[in-house]
């Protein structure tokens, strides 16, 4: 992903996202595949859906995370 090849990283986050609720992936893989999500302009709701879901269930203050989901507002 940091070199820009999306295409080749969906596969790999989709079958770690596929593994476990939403809510009960650990936080890195949520994280990429709503970066994921939302760089391609795909499943945006998907990825505003999840992060809402994290954020719910983890309540101590995480920045990246609501500044990710503030990005998915604007995106839906």
């Amino acid at each position: 992903m940091q070199q820009g090849h999306y295409e080749r990283a969906r596969p790999l986050l989709d079958k770690l996202y596929e593994a476990a609720a939403p809510q009960d992936l650990p936080r890195p893989v949520l994280l990429n595949h709503a970066i994921l999500d939302l760089s391609q302009r795909m499943q945006a709701i998907r990825a505003l859906k999840d992060l809402h879901a994290y954020l719910v269930k983890h309540r101590e203050p995480d920045e990246f995370a609501t500044n990710l989901f503030g990005s998915a507002l604007d995106v839906v």
